[in-house]
């Protein structure tokens, strides 16, 4: 294997490289438009926090290499991810004044379905079905947790920190896409990634053989009907993301092992 090429690479997972470039790119477009974002402190003051504490937790782990600091270190991008989801929901919206793309979403419906499927589901609620729905939709950041749990616990260290870099993936594409277009929902403001991880958190079970999976797999289901049902998400909206989980586990393996690889991080040796 060739030496890296960025030398602090050698104290970091593929996903902390991946965290690092996603907030840093969303730190300097919030300072591009600071004028428009009321938050862009607290935005700027997070990004640079976490991409300061990622390098620094490699660091660390680096050189105590004790337990509770590798453990800190693997785990470190479950708090990252929802950080930035919280920024992302601070600059999203004023980045375009105020502007939202909901007619586009509803178009995008309408022309599909002939109508509004979120406006069919309502005609035929049911409180029990409602209660359901929105327990699973509330255990949405548990799907991934799961897969990762699981696979942590078993001893394969190179297939969890594989699973975060492609969860990684999903979640920073959906940021990225609100970022670009963001919309108000059917009902709420933007609850961030839900089929695309969602559908990488059953693939994933099932591809491994967790033992989770049977549950991740009905939990799933009900998330995305509820994303509809309860009038979170428009349908071209889930949609999309089907598509780009789709993408994602084509693609995000293939650029983890490439990434690991070029640049000579943790996670470059599979037998970690």
């Amino acid at each position: 294997m060739p030496p890296p090429r960025w030398g602090i690479a050698r104290r970091l997972f593929a996903i902390d490289i991946l965290t690092m470039a996603f907030v840093i790119a969303l730190g300097g477009g919030t300072v591009a438009r600071f004028a428009q974002i009321p938050d862009w402190p607290i935005v700027v003051m997070t990004c640079a926090a976490i991409a300061v504490i990622v390098p620094l937790l490699g660091w660390l782990r680096t050189h105590l290499d004790v337990a509770p600091m590798r453990v800190l270190h693997d785990w470190s991008f479950a708090f990252c991810v929802y950080a930035i989801y919280r920024m992302v929901l601070l600059v999203a919206v004023p980045g375009h004044s105020g502007q939202l793309f909901d007619a586009w979403y509803l178009s995008a419906d309408r022309w599909l379905f002939g109508g509004d499927p979120a406006v069919w589901f309502a005609a035929v609620a049911h409180p029990v079905v409602t209660q359901v729905l929105e327990w699973a939709y509330a255990m949405f950041y548990l799907l991934p947790l799961a897969v990762a749990v699981e696979i942590y616990a078993s001893g394969r260290e190179w297939r969890f920190r594989q699973w975060a870099f492609v969860c990684g993936c999903g979640f920073f594409a959906t940021y990225a896409g609100y970022l670009v277009m963001p919309a108000a929902g059917p009902r709420f403001a933007f609850a961030g990634g839900q089929t695309v991880v969602t559908l990488l958190s059953v693939a994933w079970a099932w591809r491994y053989r967790l033992r989770v999976r049977w549950v991740i797999t009905v939990v799933g289901a009900l998330l995305l009907v509820g994303t509809v049902y309860l009038r979170y998400h428009y349908v071209a909206d889930v949609l999309g993301g089907v598509a780009l989980a789709i993408l994602c586990l084509a693609l995000a393996p293939l650029v983890h092992g490439w990434l690991a690889g070029h640049l000579g991080t943790l996670d470059a040796d599979r037998t970690a």
